[in-house]
């Protein structure tokens, strides 16, 4: 596979700093989630050392967090609202599925 010049390594910073979701991505699906990136012929190990040395790591996370686009964040303040004015044999039958339950305390990782 073949270098990614540092330019191009400064773009995909550039994209990786544009919205905290892209820090999820994993980097062999880079390509094809950010295709202006032009990254089509470069593997997972060319996209690392790419942000390597720009200064830019990967780590296992602690634990996953809420969703944090503003589209999703509208939604649940509206369904919050929404439900203030159930009844109460309405709220007890209403299953929350986003509920987030962290086994392993605040160190705990996800993998």
């Amino acid at each position: 596979m073949p270098k990614i010049p540092d330019q191009k390594a400064r773009q995909m910073v550039t994209w990786l700093l544009s919205d905290p979701a892209n820090r999820r991505v994993k980097l062999s699906n880079i390509p094809s989630v950010a295709p202006e990136l032009e990254l089509r012929n470069h593997g997972k190990t060319a996209t690392q050392t790419a942000f390597s040395s720009q200064g830019y790591g990967r780590r296992t996370s602690k634990k996953n967090t809420f969703s944090n686009p503003h589209a999703h964040r509208q939604m649940r303040l509206e369904f919050a609202r929404w439900g203030r004015t159930w009844s109460r044999e309405r709220l007890y039958q209403q299953v929350f599925s986003d509920e987030v339950w962290a086994h392993g305390g605040a160190n705990g990782r996800n993998f």
